[in-house]
């Protein structure tokens, strides 16, 4: 008797497996469904901004003087035939106005040289000289010897003998965008200029660059 309840014992034990493991099997399959490895349809959205057209600014340098219409527009060269001297003679100096305007979308560094142009025929010694200032051209004084000036500051220390190179006669100088800067140019022949000079002829040729800055 005591072998057969012990074989009815173990009996009851294997049997009571069957419910356990359907148990755990169901506990499986359940964590199994919410694993993170799970696909669900998850909302989105997505949007698109587009922004409005980017233009490019440009650089405006513009030159005038007395004359009704100056240089306008990128490269555009300027002929400024109002800076000339009918008699020009040694000692005497005469002045023109000249304004430079930034006309461009930033601001920018000034220069210029000066270079005799084609067809210059006074003598190698260079006795024309030039020099540029700020502020107004005092133009009153017409008479033998002409003395004409400036009433600001000069950008160079002494007048510039104009020769067959380019000659710096405008140090850096900034010029705000939308704003202009008001020159006067002074051009004389110089007190020791030779006998060889009398008749001679030239035209000056001035390169103005803008170069823009940021700071």
């Amino acid at each position: 008797m005591a072998e057969a309840g012990r074989h009815a014992a173990v009996g009851v034990s294997r049997r009571g497996f069957g419910p356990t493991l359907a148990a755990l099997g169901a506990l499986l399959v359940l964590l199994v469904g919410l694993s993170p490895r799970s696909s669900f349809a998850l909302w989105n959205d997505t949007s698109t901004m587009t922004g409005g057209t980017i233009h490019a600014g440009s650089m405006d340098l513009r030159l005038a003087t007395t004359l009704a219409q100056g240089a306008q527009g990128a490269g555009t060269d300027y002929a400024a035939s109002d800076i000339t001297v009918t008699n020009l003679t040694p000692g005497e100096s005469y002045a023109f106005p000249v304004t430079v305007t930034d006309a461009g979308d930033a601001d920018f560094s000034l220069t210029a040289t000066v270079v005799q142009a084609a067809g210059w025929s006074f003598t190698a010694d260079n006795p024309v000289t030039v020099q540029l200032f700020t502020g107004a051209a005092k133009t009153t004084d017409t008479t033998y010897p002409v003395q004409q000036g400036c009433d600001g500051s000069p950008l160079t220390a002494a007048p510039v003998a104009v020769a067959g190179s380019p000659q710096a006669v405008v140090p850096p100088t900034r010029v705000g965008h939308g704003q202009g800067l008001a020159l006067c140019l002074v051009v004389a022949m110089s007190s020791s200029a030779g006998n060889g000079n009398q008749g001679q002829h030239g035209a000056l040729s001035f390169a103005v660059t803008a170069t823009q800055v940021t700071s």
